[in-house]
């Protein structure tokens, strides 16, 4: 059983709430029996009486002191009505707060609480570090000190990380395999050699038309086989004519012989040249006359 009065601390809240003065063992065993309800953990301190409670916070090189006394009279100071003055930094206060810092690895901010007791003691009862509330009529240089301590590590920070400079090709380094290529011109496809013998005679005939005029590849492909497109475009016409469609089916009626007989070495073959050129006039003019 602890020696009363004590404090009873029920959670993790702040600013005087969670807080609870037990006076004897009878009210020890009520508040027991509501902090079983709660299901969360709880501390028990023993109550000090105090005049006024101090504060000291440290921000960079920065010190201050703040003395707060209660004027409602309740025993929690930050509870009620209470008055805040800022006092003179001792070098006890000092010690106090640069100690808290260097035990939690060298603190840059942090804060020292605690109260002054009756007995005329000092009672450190809490250490903060970042986290702390400003307060006092300062709180506008309290921040500009903070912003100045930030950019001054950041600058720090900064200066040890070596930045490292881009690196330029020179003229000796290979582009990388797997590097893109610059696109190539456009490549002009391959032409198709000129028609050789009875073909190119053809051809002459078909030059002979109106200029609108397209030969359809479909019926030379039944007559000779031999090519894939043949497309008749005048020189000074740019872009392509519109093809004009033939069926196949109808020149070949038209025609009684094969392919082989285009290629049968006789001796009337210039007979059969000229009668095959009779014959293709007499189509196109029957075709176009439409």
């Amino acid at each position: 059983m602890p020696t009363f009065p004590v404090v009873v601390k029920i959670g993790h809240a702040h600013s005087g709430m969670g807080k609870i003065k037990v006076d004897n063992h009878y009210d020890f065993q009520d508040i027991a029996s509501v902090v079983a309800l709660t299901q969360t953990y709880a501390t028990t301190e023993p109550f000090i009486d105090s005049k006024y409670d101090i504060r000291i916070q440290k921000i960079g090189s920065n010190y201050k002191a703040y003395m707060r006394t209660s004027i409602s009279g309740n025993w929690k100071t930050n509870t009620g009505s209470a008055m805040l003055e800022q006092i003179a930094m001792s070098d006890k206060y000092k010690l106090w707060v640069d100690t808290c810092s260097e035990i939690f690895g060298g603190l840059d901010i942090c804060a020292v609480k605690a109260v002054h007791g009756k007995d005329g003691k000092d009672y450190i009862f809490e250490v903060m570090d970042c986290a702390m509330p400003l307060i006092g009529e300062h709180q506008a240089e309290d921040r500009q000190h903070i912003t100045e301590l930030v950019v001054s590590k950041m600058n720090q920070m900064l200066s040890k990380t070596p930045i490292p400079s881009p690196q330029r090709p020179t003229a000796t380094q290979q582009p990388q395999s797997g590097s893109l290529k610059e696109p190539e011109p456009n490549k002009i496809p391959p032409q198709r050699p000129p028609p050789q013998g009875l073909l190119s005679t053809v051809y002459k005939e078909c030059a002979s038309l109106e200029p609108s005029a397209t030969v359809h590849p479909g019926w030379l492909d039944s007559i000779f086989g031999v090519f894939d497109i043949v497309q008749y475009t005048p020189p000074e016409v740019q872009a392509p004519v519109p093809l004009l469609t033939l069926k196949s089916q109808s020149l070949t009626n038209a025609f009684s012989f094969t392919e082989s007989s285009f290629f049968r070495s006789s001796v009337n073959e210039d007979e059969a040249k000229a009668e095959t050129i009779r014959n293709l006039r007499k189509s196109f003019a029957s075709l176009f006359s439409d």
